[in-house]
């Protein structure tokens, strides 16, 4: 009799089967489904344009002020000397809806001479500081190949012909990705009907979370790869934000500077701050390829150290020029030592961009910048670059490598003496992005 009970008991905890019921992420998918559905206007769910912007955006990461959906990257730049670890955070309260604001942190460390000093004991919190930068994204916009788009109730009928269309895709692929699931559980539980009571129940959990997660983004990246490929849905697609940023060490920097060869060394303490406002506009064509437009005006706070108008001077040079503070200096950092005027001053920044990635060739590019400083500095800088993507093991990570030819002061307003050869460099930037993206 015991047994009877006990072997009975056992049927029942056995017949706690799995079913399509147990996975929550299928109620939350069907009322995304129905929010586009029924919108009238929308052609895909929030869910998908996000993962859509993520990857039309991800052709271009080359320095902090650049937009990635990624939680986390880094960026190097190797001409300027810069490290920055970057980390995005979703502020929506409803992870379901649309993506329209963004938070990132991030530590910004920038080298006088070589990245080996960032990672040096000495003076290393002078060269680190923190960057916040808050991102709103704007709703989209999509263009359709339509010769009557011009007449209003034909460009109408166009968009909601392209919505019923994207509506039956996802039915869909929401009854094929069911169908799978429902296979699986199936199988799960037929593979796991002999096992032990305290191991099934570990093995059901498992199953169900694991399954769980994948629902949402596998019909997410499906959705997004089923409205890209059909060369029928659009012909143009609108993208665009605008990003608040701001930048502070997290301590003040220390120069001695003294104001000629016949006075003491004084102390001087610089706490240098940026903050900046960019608004991006990206436009991609299915005939003519991808922009990306940027506008940037900012400032940041500079002095006569940073931009080079006051000398730096070693004992040796400053004994041979008559310097009569031969005490104080051979005290000093070699880095540290000035002679000259020392003022600090704000130096404002209007800066332009230009990048462009020809359609059927998106893994290189070109890009176009150009920069004016304005106030007590004001050079006239442009950077030609190279961007280039590579994806790495998965598809969704993209590796970005600019290729940077810059021309420093072309109107020869602060380094009037030097020739075209002094003022050129190449540089290289790298951005690594990782982890999952924000959709």
């Amino acid at each position: 009799m015991n047994f009877f009970i006990a072997f009975s008991l056992h049927l029942l905890m056995q017949n706690t089967l799995v079913t399509i019921n147990d996975f929550n992420a299928i109620t939350r998918l069907e009322t995304i489904i129905t929010i586009a559905d029924t919108s009238g206007k929308v052609i895909l769910t929030d869910k998908a344009l996000n993962n859509y912007i993520a990857d039309k955006i991800a052709s271009y990461l080359a320095k902090e002020g650049d937009l990635t959906l990624f939680k986390n990257y880094v960026l190097a730049d190797i001409d300027d000397k810069i490290l920055f670890f970057g980390r995005n955070f979703d502020l929506r309260t409803n992870k379901d809806n649309r993506l329209t604001n963004i938070l990132t942190t991030g530590l910004k460390a920038k080298a006088d001479d070589d990245f080996a000093e960032l990672f040096s004991k000495n003076d290393f919190s002078d060269k680190i500081g923190l960057d916040i930068k808050f991102t709103c994204l704007f709703k989209g916009s999509v263009w359709f190949d339509n010769k009557k788009q011009e007449q209003k109730n034909k460009s109408l009928h166009v968009v909601a012909t392209q919505q019923q269309k994207m509506v039956a895709k996802r039915k869909l692929i929401f009854n094929t990705q069911k169908v799978e699931l429902i296979n699986k559980i199936n199988a799960f539980n037929v593979a796991t009907r002999f096992i032990s009571d305290a191991a099934y129940a570990e093995l059901r959990s498992e199953f169900i979370d694991e399954n769980n997660k994948k629902i949402i983004p596998n019909f997410t990246k499906k959705e997004t790869e089923v409205f890209d490929d059909d060369e029928n849905s659009h012909n143009a697609v609108r993208i665009s934000w605008i990003s608040i940023s701001a930048y502070a060490p997290f301590t003040n920097t220390s120069y001695s500077v003294a104001d000629s060869f016949t006075t003491a060394f004084d102390e001087k303490k610089f706490h240098p701050w940026e903050g900046n406002v960019i608004y991006t506009y990206v436009w991609e064509s299915k005939r003519y390829g991808k922009f990306f437009f940027s506008a940037n005006v900012g400032g940041y706070l500079n002095n006569t150290v940073k931009n080079e108008d006051i000398d730096k001077i070693d004992l040796n040079k400053y004994k041979q020029l008559g310097g009569t503070d031969t005490i104080s200096i051979a005290q000093l950092s070699s880095d540290k030592a000035f002679v000259g005027q020392y003022k600090t001053f704000f130096t404002a920044r209007f800066k332009g961009q230009v990048v462009y990635f020809l359609h059927g060739l998106d893994w290189i590019g070109l890009s176009l910048t150009g920069e004016q400083l304005a106030g007590d500095y004001n050079p006239l800088n442009f950077q030609l670059g190279f961007p280039m993507v590579f994806e790495g093991k998965d598809k969704d990570a993209k590796v970005n490598i600019e290729l940077q030819l810059k021309a420093f002061d072309v109107n020869n307003t602060i380094k009037p003496d030097k020739d075209f050869g002094d003022k050129f460099s190449i540089g290289l930037s790298v951005a690594l992005p990782f982890s999952s993206i924000i959709y």
